[in-house]
């Protein structure tokens, strides 16, 4: 069995998007860069619980301090994890730095409750040592999936993240955008949610297609949403590229749904 596979998803605009599978090498070595950030973190939480005890609660408190340390050796990976996968569109800063990310089964970045039950599950699969269980579970299931991800609905692929130069531009076969401005409003496009902001971003940040496969990929996703929204055929929005298109619906939906859009 291949450790990295080709996983066919299927969005909820019936758009498909292949995505590379990241293998059993690269998450290890992403959550080994974690895993160093975690125990940092808990040395940190620990040395301020200890500095506590002998200046203000006396010997007493050792008790109380050492279940205060056990409680926070567990809520920190699970919090570090889930914090930095919902703020970052699915990257830890250790799948970050792997070009990994983690994302729904349908393509869309994972949310709050699929990454905490993804991460709370680390719990079995990191027994009985060293991710024991969850290597099992990547060796026994294809595309390599952990618990945490079987029961969460979610898969890491390879996501690395590039910044768009005029180089990078032209070699997703599109010019670059020579402004950043959401432009006119788009029709109805209130009919959307965080679902199509979601597959939005993951078109428009997916990387390694040559210039064809993306462009036929942006035009599928256009006239996917140009049927969503209703616009009809005489509309000078569909003369527009289909990747500048998508960037507007983007920019103008993530400044929708917001907080305070």
């Amino acid at each position: 069995m291949s450790l990295i596979d080709e996983m066919t998803i299927r969005t909820p605009e019936n758009v498909t998007l292949g995505a590379p599978v990241a293998g059993i090498g690269s998450r290890f070595l992403a959550a080994l860069l974690d895993t160093v950030l975690i125990l940092l973190l808990e040395l940190a939480c620990v040395f301020a619980a200890l500095s506590l005890v002998p200046h203000t609660f006396g010997l007493s408190a050792f008790g109380p301090a050492l279940i205060a340390i056990v409680v926070v050796a567990v809520v920190i990976p699970i919090a570090y994890y889930v914090v930095s996968e919902v703020t970052t569109g699915g990257r830890s800063p250790g799948k970050g730095i792997c070009g990994l990310r983690v994302v729904r089964l349908d393509g869309v970045p994972v949310g709050a409750a699929e990454s905490l039950v993804r991460n709370t599950l680390r719990l079995i699969d990191f027994l009985p040592v060293a991710y024991g269980v969850g290597f099992l579970s990547m060796f026994l299931t294809r595309p390599a999936r952990r618990l945490g991800d079987l029961a969460a609905g979610t898969l890491v692929i390879h996501d690395p993240r590039r910044a768009r130069t005029p180089a990078r531009a032209a070699e997703m076969g599109r010019a670059p955008a020579a402004t950043a401005e959401p432009g006119a409003p788009i029709p109805h496009l209130d009919r959307c949610g965080p679902a199509e902001l979601g597959l939005l971003r993951s078109v428009l940040t997916r990387t390694g297609l040559a210039p064809k496969a993306r462009a036929a990929l942006t035009a599928q996703v256009a006239a996917s949403l140009w049927t969503r929204l209703g616009i009809p055929d005489q509309d000078p929005i569909r003369s527009e590229p289909p990747e500048a298109f998508l960037e507007r619906c983007y920019l103008q939906l993530s400044a929708r749904l917001s907080p305070g859009g």
